[in-house]
């Protein structure tokens, strides 16, 4: 026999298909996986899934507030860019001593 569950509430079912979407799953394996991983169960290890690459949504498939958080975040990123030193790496050793202290 099976079982539903029946979501009337629009925003968690909205809210239940995005997440789907962004891992590639299926609306009921992504509620599965966020129920367990919120009552701290993971008898399902969601690394066993064959997910689909990450997809980043377009510009024009994003809503205006992910437009505008975008748009912070690169004004943000143009403003650090000046600050940053020439020849440094993402390994922030330029950030260290040679006693591995901070400068």
């Amino acid at each position: 026999m099976s079982e539903a569950l029946i979501v009337e509430d629009r925003e968690a079912a909205a809210l239940a298909q995005e997440l789907a979407e962004r891992r590639g799953v299926s609306v009921e394996r992504a509620v599965v996986d966020s129920l367990r991983a919120a009552l701290g169960t993971s008898a399902h290890r969601p690394s066993d899934d064959v997910r689909a690459p990450l997809r980043i949504p377009t510009l024009e498939e994003m809503t205006p507030d992910q437009r505008a958080k975008l748009a912070r975040l690169q004004a943000l990123i143009d403003r650090a860019r000046p600050l940053v030193k020439p020849g440094a790496t993402s390994d922030h050793s330029d950030l260290y001593d040679a006693f591995g202290l901070p400068i």
